[in-house]
C-alpha cells in the first residue's frame, strides 16, 4: 500500500510541478515524495522510474496524438529516429530523472528499516 501511495504522489506532484517549472520539477517530485514515504532504495527508484516513464510517456503520445505527429515527425527526421522510439526515449529519459530524483530523496532520509527490503 506504501509504495502505491507514493507512486501516486509522485504522478500527482510531477503533473502539478509540469504546469509551473521545467523537466527538472520531476526531479523534486520523486525527491519530496521519498522524503514523506519510507521505501527501500531500489524501490524508491524503480516507483519514481515506472511513475514518471508513465506520466512522460502518456503526455508524449497525447501530445503526438493531438498534434498530428508533426513535431515528433521532425525531430525524427533531424534524429533518424522513428516517432514511436522518439516517444520511448522521452518516456524513459523522464523515467530516469524521476527515479534519480526519488533515490537522492530516500538516501538523504536514511536507511530503511531491514523489514522493508522488498
Amino acid at each position: 500500500m506504501q509504495h502505491f501511495l507514493k507512486f501516486l504522489l509522485i504522478l500527482i506532484l510531477a503533473w502539478l510541478s509540469s504546469l509551473i517549472v521545467p523537466f527538472w520539477g520531476v526531479a523534486v517530485a520523486g525527491f519530496v515524495a521519498s522524503l514523506i514515504v519510507r521505501s527501500s532504495y531500489l524501490s524508491s527508484f524503480l516507483i519514481g522510474f515506472i511513475a514518471i516513464f508513465i506520466l512522460w510517456g502518456s503526455m508524449a503520445f497525447y501530445i503526438d496524438t493531438e498534434t498530428s505527429s508533426i513535431l515528433t515527425d521532425r525531430v525524427g527526421a533531424i534524429l533518424t529516429v522513428d516517432p514511436p522510439i522518439l516517444i520511448l526515449i522521452t518516456a524513459l529519459l523522464g523515467g530516469l530523472t524521476g527515479g534519480l530524483g526519488s533515490l537522492s530523496g530516500s538516501l538523504v532520509r536514511g536507511k530503511p528499516p531491514s523489514e522493508e527490503y522488498y
